[in-house]
């Protein structure tokens, strides 16, 4: 289970249930997104009842085939700080944090045309729980494009949001993020942005509805290693994908190497850029996307043995070496 921006889940009771007490056998959680930790660091959790499904020696080994026999010893300190922190104070900490968003969030619903999303979401299509801690506000009805609200409240305010789309502000909180007074701070700070920033034309909301994905011709594999050209989007389509492409919000990939292209998808994705947002894979903004060159065979998927061979002597070699 990916519970990213699920690190401090366990540790209040108005909180949504974490993964582990949910059921899951394995939760990768980012610790440094909402406890506190030094930025990138992590923590994997096996679940206690996992040991059946996914032993444990089964993990450690798949972790030593990918992870550095020289880890981050800052890293590694600051989660420990993080773990001790949140378990000895962590319902303290969190119970003023959440005081402070839901002052927040009374004080927010006061501007005219602005919506703040609150639990009333739970039970709608693909929510089952509501976070407190990810403050999102809608401001389509102010006629205001919300990116330009998040640059204003950056550039004026020093207020650094998690991220903004043309109608969304979403600011992130933490687990001691109750005594700082950013709560107070963005109030404070959005009307005057609101008056600086022009009225757009406003446009309807409308669903978004998934593009069905292209027929998969390669496995993913072979698609990634084969031989590939970069072509304009446009010439893309009826082509074999050779990159992975994922609009963010919310970062679930329209394109795994070895689909197929639909007139669709590219639209679809051409339309995402244009409209401010982010296509992660897509290098260029997405004026180019990697295909399979079908004129050209794939790379071998395994090196060859006389290859393969050398590279054993050379591993044996350095481990007589390193001894």
């Amino acid at each position: 289970m990916d519970e990213a921006w699920g690190a401090h889940l366990a540790f209040h009771p108005a909180l949504p249930e974490h993964a582990i007490a949910a059921g899951a056998d394995l939760v990768i959680s980012s610790t440094h997104k909402s406890l506190g930790s030094l930025s990138g660091s992590a923590m994997l959790h096996h679940g206690p009842d996992a040991e059946r499904r996914l032993p444990e020696a089964a993990v450690n080994e798949a972790l030593a085939l990918t992870e550095t026999t020289s880890p981050n010893a800052l890293a590694l300190a600051s989660l420990d700080a993080a773990r001790a922190r949140a378990v000895s104070s962590g319902h303290e900490l969190l119970s003023v944090t959440l005081r402070e968003i839901a002052d927040t969030r009374s004080r927010l619903a006061e501007i005219a045309r602005v919506r703040v999303l609150g639990p009333e979401v739970v039970g709608r299509s693909g929510v089952h729980a509501f976070d407190p801690l990810r403050l999102t506000i809608d401001l389509q009805t102010t006629g205001r494009d919300a990116r330009e609200i998040a640059a204003m409240l950056n550039d004026h305010s020093g207020i650094a949001l998690e991220f903004a789309t043309d109608r969304l502000l979403v600011a992130a909180f933490g687990l001691a993020d109750g005594d700082l007074g950013a709560g107070a701070a963005l109030c404070e700070a959005l009307v005057p942005a609101l008056l600086r920033v022009p009225c757009r034309p406003r446009q309807e909301a409308h669903a978004v509805i998934p593009t069905r994905p292209g027929a998969a011709v390669l496995e993913p594999r072979n698609a990634w290693l084969s031989r590939r050209l970069r072509v304009p989007s446009a010439d893309a389509v009826g082509q074999i994908a050779a990159e992975t492409l994922s609009p963010y919000p919310p970062g679930i990939p329209a394109v795994l190497p070895g689909e197929r292209l639909t007139p669709q998808i590219v639209a679809e994705l051409r339309a995402t850029v244009e409209a401010g947002a982010v296509v992660r894979g897509a290098v260029d903004g997405l004026r180019m996307i990697a295909i399979v060159d079908a004129g050209r065979p794939a790379a071998a998927s395994q090196a060859p043995p006389g290859r393969r061979a050398v590279r054993r002597r050379r591993v044996a070699g350095m481990a007589s070496w390193s001894r």
